[in-house]
This record gives structure tokens, C-alpha cells and sequence, in this order.
């Protein structure tokens, strides 16, 4: 898999690997392109006997590659993760780039407003251009955030303790409307799934099946259905996926999503069809509102919720109930409420 100057190579095998390797060796000496050893390594996704055995190795013109250790961080295309998939450097790196941007402004000679872009050009690009699709968390986004805030304000010459909301509200609600990093995030997201299904490809075969595994996942119909599901769970709840994420982001910034590539083609039918998760939704908002305003599962007093103490066990009992039985409704092949429906009159018909 190669972009531009970077290649990868998949193999199942050291065996397998190496052969790639030798191939790439013979493409070195037709072309006079020469790889650098300095910059190649091994990696190990899934550590087995069947992947690596201990003493064994890949070689490069008999010269051994270095193989990397599972805790150890690589950088591939701007990012640096580890064979888990743990992006934890990247996060790091991406912090200390920012606090530089916000210190090389400190006492600029600047107009204010060429100070933010100045900012938004080193600071905000490097979160924009290498991190954006990385899963951060409500904490970690919030402290870049913060500094992210902190250098608008020294762009405008101001103290810390000045209340930060102007710098990052609307305009039409009086703010500045800068840069945050869940508006920079939601944009990369959308912009790279777009990219992912524009080719008939492998890359558009891959966001199929995350998609049709999400949707099922969350008892959806739709990305628009997935982004109102969203509404009900916190944003470290939805870490799981890119999908997830970009219906999760354009949610908190009251943004709808009109993209929906798996069903573009469906039958008029089809996209009016209740999903498990839209037929619940009201339900659970229900359970959320009386459990924001104190109440709880054994918080039932009679006369005071309007409501039978069972039916009020089932506000919680219920829910839990569901997401453990969804998956084997649409399993079944009921996929949406109508599908209930339908085989119960079909079989009162019989």
C-alpha cells in the first residue's frame, strides 16, 4: 500500500514479507530508486508463532530490518501509533506543537487578527492535518481546547483569566466563531469518509462494511438516523469508529449530515422504515431526563412521578433488555419495527 514517497507492506508471514521485500529489491535495482533503511521497520500486528518465531527476521539487501516493539510508536503518514493501534504519541506531539504556536505569538508585533491566522496556520494545521481522525477524548479535546483559546487571547494582547466563550461562539451570537477543535475534527471526518467511498475500491469496501457494522451495531437505518441516536450518548461513548465519530461531532455542532452513501440506492420504502433505535429513542430520552433531574431506578415514590412502579422499573430494566436483544431481531432478519408487524399479521392471516 503505498502514498506517494511511503510504502507499506502486508504479509501474514515472515515468509510471505520477505518476498515482498525481495520484489521490492528488484524494483530498486530496474529504477534506481533507492529505499531507506534508516526509515524501515518491522511491525508486528498480532504477535504469534504463526507471525514471528523467536530468532527470525526480515533482511533488505542482507542487511537485517529493525523490528519495532509492540509498545513502541511509529510514524507512518504524519501519525505515530503503536501495532495496537494506541495513538497516544500522536496526542502528545500534537500538544506540544500547539503550546509552541501559542508561545511564538506571545508579544507579537502583529495585528491581532494576523496573530489568530498565524496561530491557526502552525497550531490548528498540525491537529488538522495529522490528528483530526484520531480518536480524542472529551478531556484531551478539551485540553487543546484550552490552549487553543489561550493563544487567541494572547493574539488580542489579553490576560488568561479573560472569559473565553467570545473567541469560540458564532458570530451570530456575538463571538469571534474561531477555530475548535470538534468543528476541525468534524471536517477532516466527513472529508475522508467522502474520499474513502469516491473509488470503486478497496478503501470504499472497507467504509461499507464499518458503516453496515456500525448501523447494526446501534440499531440505525441511516447516518441521519445514527446521528440523532447520538444524542443519547456522551462523545467517549462513541470513540469506537470514524462513522460513529463524524455522526457523534456533527451532532454536537447542531449540523446535519445529508451524506448517506449505503443508502443512496434503497427503495422510497426502505428509508421511511422505523429503526429498533428510532422506535426506543423517546423511551430512553425519557429515562435520561428524569435521571438528569434526580430521579433513578429505585428513586419511585408513589403519587409523585405519575407513574406505576413497574412501569418505572422499566424505564431502566427495559433498556437494558433491548440492547441485548436487538442484535438477534435484526439477525433474525427483523430490521425494523414494521418487520414485527408484518410477520404477526401474516401469521393471524394463516
Amino acid at each position: 500500500m503505498g502514498f506517494v514517497d511511503d510504502l507499506s507492506l502486508f504479509a501474514q508471514t515472515l515468509q510471505g514479507a520477505q518476498a515482498l521485500l525481495n520484489t521490492i529489491q528488484e524494483f530498486e535495482e530496474w529504477s534506481g530508486l533507492r529505499v531507506n533503511r534508516k526509515k524501515t521497520c518491522l511491525m508486528v500486528i498480532e504477535d504469534s508463532t504463526k507471525v514471528s518465531l523467536p530468532g527470525e527476521g526480515l533482511e533488505y539487501q542482507g542487511y537485517p530490518i529493525r523490528r519495532v516493539e509492540s509498545a513502541e510508536a511509529v510514524r507512518y503518514l504524519g501519525l505515530w501509533g503503536t501495532a495496537a493501534g494506541d495513538m497516544a504519541e500522536t496526542k502528545k506531539r500534537i500538544l506540544e506543537k500547539t503550546r509552541e504556536a501559542r508561545d511564538m505569538i506571545e508579544h507579537h508585533p502583529l495585528h491581532p487578527e494576523q496573530a489568530v491566522e498565524l496561530f491557526v496556520s502552525v497550531g490548528v494545521g498540525a491537529f488538522r492535518y495529522s490528528a483530526a481522525l484520531v480518536a480524542w477524548t472529551a478531556e484531551e479535546l478539551q485540553s487543546l481546547e484550552t490552549l487553543w483559546v489561550q493563544a487567541y487571547k494572547k493574539a488580542w494582547f489579553l490576560p488568561l483569566s479573560t472569559a473565553s466563550d467570545i473567541f469560540t461562539l458564532p458570530k451570530a451570537a456575538g463571538g469571534l466563531e474561531y477555530p475548535r477543535p470538534i468543528g476541525i475534527m468534524a471536517q477532516e471526518l466527513c472529508r475522508h469518509l467522502q474520499r474513502c467511498v469516491k473509488q470503486d475500491d478497496v478503501a470504499k469496501q472497507i467504509a461499507a462494511w464499518e458503516i453496515s457494522q456500525t448501523l447494526g451495531k446501534w440499531a440505525c437505518s441511516s447516518i441521519q438516523d445514527l446521528q440523532q441516536e447520538m444524542r443519547l450518548w456522551k462523545w467517549n461513548q462513541t470513540l469506537e469508529n470514524k462513522w460513529t465519530r463524524t455522526a457523534k461531532s456533527m451532532q454536537l455542532l447542531d449540523l446535519g449530515l445529508n451524506w448517506d452513501p449505503d443508502r443512496a440506492e434503497a427503495k422510497e420504502e426502505e428509508k421511511t422504515r422505523t429503526s429498533w433505535s428510532s422506535a426506543t429513542r423517546e423511551l430512553r430520552r425519557l429515562r435520561q431526563r428524569v435521571e438528569i433531574i434526580g430521579g433513578g431506578k429505585t428513586s419511585w415514590e408513589h403519587g409523585i412521578w405519575d407513574m406505576e412502579k413497574e412501569q418505572w422499573k422499566l424505564l431502566w430494566e427495559g433498556e437494558a433488555a433491548f440492547w441485548k436483544i436487538v442484535p438477534r431481531l435484526i439477525a433474525a432478519g427483523f430490521t425494523a419495527a414494521e418487520d414485527i408487524a408484518q410477520r404477526e399479521g401474516s401469521q393471524s392471516g394463516a
